[in-house]
């Protein structure tokens, strides 16, 4: 009411920041109703923000909506059984044990959404979940919610940043690590097919360096940069760049998929 008074047409609302609890949380569902079965959870708190929203809407107020990618990493995404597990039962274990190495070294989730498939397969699927929940304060799905004027799919995101920061790639975990050379090499190939073509457009490589073995190390960070050719750095960062277009670009297309043309989201 008072942004109202101020003569504002719009406010931007935080949360509810989860709405999966137990089981719910495992098969990657949105789950307003767990507390009602009597499973801990925040649907208190989805409940909450909803009826904020509807009283928002009812004083004529635009909402600027970072529901879509709040979300905090939730412990039955790395628990056997989860929606993200897959039938690589060796990679899941690998990957549970990074994903926890990774949060020890301080690398957040929403870092490794940019180049991991599960940490993106799980961002995705909670867009999707709050774009398909049905306020029961307005009785709208939020995909189709007209009173929302910016769906907001990323905030403060850091993650050129954080790549090309000094010894930043050094602590990704040697899981992920791994998978960010992996991609960085396929890149290069489909950028110069051959060596003979990097080495003319780096001026020098590394020895030992192939794109057969796929061993172009991601480099060069901040750190690095008087070591290595400006070109090859120039490449590393177009690299990540594209890693974070690809992911908006994708994103936009999921959440955009789950309203009719010209409504809401679409």
């Amino acid at each position: 009411e008072r942004v109202r008074i101020l003569g504002h047409n719009a406010i931007r609302i935080w949360g509810p920041g989860g709405g999966h609890a137990g089981a719910s949380g495992e098969a990657g569902w949105y789950d307003s109703d767990s507390m009602k079965r009597g499973e801990l959870g925040n649907a208190e708190a989805v409940d909450r923000f909803d009826r904020f929203f509807a009283e928002c809407k009812r004083l004529g107020l635009f909402v600027m909506f970072p529901a879509t990618h709040y979300i905090k990493p939730l412990p039955g995404m790395i628990e056997d059984g989860s929606f993200l597990q897959g039938e690589d039962l060796a990679d899941w274990a690998a990957w549970k044990q990074a994903i926890q190495d990774a949060r020890q070294a301080g690398v957040g989730d929403q870092l490794l959404a940019y180049f991991d498939e599960r940490s993106r397969q799980f961002r995705f699927r909670h867009a999707k979940n709050v774009l398909d929940h049905v306020n029961p304060h307005t009785g709208r799905r939020y995909a189709e919610e007209e009173a929302i004027c910016i769906f907001e799919l990323n905030n403060e995101n850091g993650f050129l940043q954080w790549m090309l920061a000094a010894d930043r790639v050094g602590k990704l975990p040697p899981y992920f690590l791994a998978k960010l050379q992996k991609q960085w090499n396929e890149w290069l190939r489909t950028r110069y097919a051959t060596d003979e073509a990097i080495q003319h457009a780096w001026g020098e490589t590394v020895e030992g360096e192939a794109l057969a073995a796929g061993s172009y190390a991601p480099a060069p960070t901040a750190g690095q940069a008087k070591t290595f050719p400006k070109t090859r750095g120039d490449d590393f960062a177009a690299f990540l760049v594209d890693r974070v277009v690809t992911y908006n670009r994708d994103l936009v297309a999921l959440c955009r998929s789950c309203a009719p043309q010209g409504v809401g989201v679409n």
